[in-house]
């Protein structure tokens, strides 16, 4: 068996660190707060009631 050379990689790229990650988004981007409201909307907007989730054929909305 013959012993493996080293391998001349070369010398490493230069990364900047800078693109590495993104940058920190602001509490207001990435809050969740809209998202119940704007549904709520939504179905305001299309007449759609409680009562007819509840009565609807999707599990996810019957009341037990």
């Amino acid at each position: 068996m013959t012993p493996l050379l080293p391998a001349d990689t070369g010398q490493a790229p230069e990364i900047p660190a800078a693109g590495a990650a993104p940058k920190p988004q602001s509490d207001a981007d990435v809050s969740l707060q809209q998202g119940p409201k704007e549904l709520d909307k939504q179905m305001s907007d299309a007449g759609v009631t409680d009562e007819q989730l509840q009565h609807s054929n999707e599990p996810a909305f019957q009341v037990p």
